[in-house]
This record gives C-alpha cells, structure tokens and sequence, in this order.
C-alpha cells in the first residue's frame, strides 16, 4: 500500500527537492494483534483530512506493509510463517522462497535507496509486548558521542509528550546479538535508515503518572495513529530546520571565501602596514577599506571597481558573521508556513530545533539514570531484558 498527497503549494515548500518515504511493516508475528490495532489506527488518520495528515502527504510518500506475515496470520500461528522461521530474525539474509515476504521488504528498501539516498525518513514495524506495560520503542544503537545518539531518540521523545501511552523511560536503543538479523537493526546497518524502530504495545495496558494501570482498549490503539503521525511530522519540521541552516551556513562560507580570494591585488600592501589600521575601532572591517579602495568608488586591483556603497551592504551583510553567532531561520520569508506551525498546535514549541531536543534527552537520561540509581522508579515489568519484538 502506498499513500502520497498533492504537491505543495507556493510558499510552503519543504527543504526537500523529493519527497521522502516513510515505510511501515506489521503482523511479522502473527499473535501479535496490537500491531494491527495501530496500523489501522495510523491508516485511517495518515488518509484523512486533519491537516497534520495532509501535510504529511505532501511532505512524505507512506509506504504501507499491513501484514508482513499473512500466511502465519491464516494459519493461526503464534509467532512463525509456513517456512516454521521466525521471519523477524531472516532480515539478513532472506531467501527468496522460504521467506518471501522478508526478502520483498529489502527489494523495496534497496530501491527505494538507489532512487535517492538519504530519502528514507523512517522505518517503523509494529510489534506486541507480552512482559511490559504501555507503548514504547526498540531503536538503534550509536556510541554517546555520535550525533545520531541524541537524534534517534527525538522521534520517541516527541511521542512521549504526547500521551501517557507512549512511555520514552521503557524505549531501549541497544542492539544484542540475538537481535542482529532484525528488521529494524538491519535497516539501519544496511541503508542507514537512522529513524529504524520497533514500536511496541502492551498486551495488557498502561499505566498513568498516578501509577494507575489501564487495561488497552481498541480505541487507545487506534489513537497511536494520530499520535505517531503528530511526532513524525515535528520530526519532519525540525529536520527541515535545520537542513535549510545548514545549507544556508555553506553558501555564507562559500561567499566568504570567493570574497576573500578576490582581495588585494598582488603588490598591495598588507593590513599590517596600513597607516592606522591597528588603530581603528572596528579593526579588520576598517582595515580592508583602506586596504581594498582606491578613491570612492573604486575597488584597487580590479578593472571594473565596485562601489563603496555595495562593499559596505556586503560586510554588514550575514555572510561576514562570525561562527560562533547563531542561525536565524527567517520565519518571515515563508507566512504560509508559519502559518501552518501556528495552526498545527505544537504546544509552543514552534521555535524547538534538533539541537534543543538533544539537549532535552540528555537531561532526561540523566534523570532517569540518576532515579534507577536510587531504585526510585524501578518497575516489575523494566526488570531484566524483557525484549519480545
């Protein structure tokens, strides 16, 4: 299945010259029916008409995967296909007939890879728990320097803020052995899909701030549909953000060094022995006018000569700003967008960017570190590696 929307109209244009892809699998284990709850949840809210839907469908192509294991689903199997394989553990190195299915998804992930790299937003296979409580994430694992640390536990943060459902304190981002040939670890190792999760629901229920379990009715697993698509596409936002930064930050570079190479001419003099250059102010700024004019309106060296009065738009311009000075995203040249984040009710948080969000889960790991070490919120159910998927 295969969900896309209209393209977008003028003055919202995303960061992306190509729409990216979102790929969701479920049911690899045919026993675990809160997967299909979920999946029909997000089914039903990504092809509606709220707005975080259809902006999501003109950002994204939805790649959809209801039943990864329908001949184990007929068969009432608990957790293997006809094959007697657990298929989440043939992600590696599927075989064409013995798991079809298994082998299909990395066909459709290496094309998907091949027609743009990088393009692969998310992959997300939904699962069921049998030994914890609530909603939660497996994802990968990167060394605590590695920026992808912070940046892969920003969709499950998102999630987490959202509803007492999605419990981030139960999320794990580790890899085992045994958990090597999985969808989501193979995802990531072999086409770097940094947003790689297994998401997980609880069989029983979850539980509230107030310590207070709530058994899991239809309607709570429907509800991670709206859920899951409000956390992607803020992901989507902030990683537009800071896209459009950074591109913005290479082009300044890039000015600032034709600007330099197209300096002095060669005999000039250097700063250094310009009377009163050392003296002035301003310094450096004051120091290339008297090194660079030659008379008003006249750049030394250079035939042509450019204004005094379009060197001095050009060195007050951002370009000459120092790294150490943050980017401002100019909200102004885009209303429309703005507009959008304004309706789309993210409780403040129009100004939140990626780094702000590591920021947020670093203090957050810390806190939680800090509680287990006291043995304050240690639960029944986080005891041990409970790690069904």
């Amino acid at each position: 299945m295969q969900i896309e929307g209209p393209e977008h109209e003028e003055g919202c244009q995303p960061e992306y010259t190509r729409k990216k892809e979102v790929v969701l699998t479920g049911r690899v284990h045919p026993g675990e029916t809160c997967g299909s709850f979920m999946m029909e949840g997000f089914i039903k809210f990504i092809t509606s008409q709220k707005l975080v839907a259809v902006e999501l469908r003109k950002r994204c192509v939805f790649k959809i995967i209801p039943f990864t294991n329908p001949d184990g689903v007929i068969a009432g199997n608990y957790r293997v296909a006809f094959s007697g394989n657990d298929l989440n553990r043939q992600y590696a190195n599927p075989h064409p007939k013995l798991h079809p299915e298994v082998f299909s998804v990395k066909r459709l992930m290496a094309d998907s890879r091949q027609q743009c790299p990088d393009n692969i937003l998310a992959f997300i296979d939904m699962h069921a728990h049998s030994r914890k409580k609530n909603v939660f994430m497996y994802g990968p694992e990167f060394p605590i320097h590695d920026p992808r640390y912070f940046l892969a536990r920003v969709i499950p943060k998102l999630l987490s803020e959202r509803s007492d459902i999605f419990r981030f304190y139960s999320c794990r981002f580790r890899v085992t052995k045994s958990k090597a040939t999985t969808a989501r670890v193979v995802m990531q190792r072999e086409y770097g899909v940094l947003n790689s999760y297994t998401l997980e629901a609880s069989f029983h229920g979850f539980f509230t701030e107030d310590r207070e379990t709530i058994e899991f009715m239809p309607s709570h697993l429907y509800s991670l549909g709206e859920i899951l698509s409000q956390g992607l596409f803020e992901n989507l936002l902030m990683t537009e953000d800071h896209e459009r930064q950074t591109r913005e930050r290479k082009e300044r570079q890039k000015r600032l060094a034709a600007a330099k190479q197209a300096g002095p001419a060669k005999g000039e003099e250097s700063p250094s022995k310009v009377a009163g250059g050392t003296k002035t102010p301003d310094g450096r700024r004051q120091v290339k006018k008297a090194m660079i004019f030659d008379g008003p309106n006249k750049l030394a060296g250079h035939e042509d000569g450019v204004s005094e009065a379009s060197y001095h738009e050009y060195i007050t311009s951002p370009t000459m700003q120092t790294e150490s000075q943050p980017v401002q995203l100019n909200t102004e040249s885009q209303p429309v967008r703005q507009s959008l984040m304004d309706r789309f009710n993210l409780q403040g948080r129009q100004g939140r960017t990626l780094a702000m969000m590591s920021t947020e889960i670093h203090t957050e790991e810390l806190k939680i570190q800090h509680q287990k070490n006291e043995g304050k919120t240690i639960d029944e159910e986080d005891v041990g590696s409970s790690d069904d998927q």
